[in-house]
């Protein structure tokens, strides 16, 4: 959903005929859930508040970028779907705090990654020990 539609703003629906009204920020609190059978992905802002499934076999690497195009307070869960293990890295300039590694734990895993800062994302979630 656009970022610019007041968090205020109404949408008709139409069910069994009847005409509802549902608020705007209803409709935000479900998350997209995006399977990807890859090896390596780059966050993006139409990521933000959803779900990544990775089901590759191979190891998958979620590369968080530059702050620059999300909110601060965005935040991209990930699970590790398939057998290959799920690592998290930053690209230059940018830093991931955490306190355990950047890698799931294992398979089925989940973590999040949140905005908190410019260029800086905090990780947390079932992770491999430090």
């Amino acid at each position: 959903m656009a970022d610019d539609i007041p968090a205020n703003a109404t949408v008709d629906a139409f069910s069994g005929g009847q005409r509802l009204q549902v608020a705007v920020k209803d409709l935000r609190r479900f998350a997209t859930i995006e399977t990807y059978p890859g090896t390596g992905i780059t966050l993006r802002r139409s990521m933000a508040g959803g779900l990544i499934y990775t089901t590759s076999s191979s190891p998958v690497t979620i590369i968080a970028p530059t702050t620059g195009q999300f909110q601060t307070g965005t935040h991209i869960s990930v699970m590790q779907g398939g057998s290959g293990q799920v690592t998290f890295a930053a690209m230059s300039g940018v830093t991931i705090r955490t306190p355990e590694t950047l890698n799931l734990a294992k398979q089925y895993a989940v973590a999040s990654i949140i905005i908190i800062g410019i260029d800086e994302w905090l990780l947390a979630g079932y992770l491999e020990a430090a």
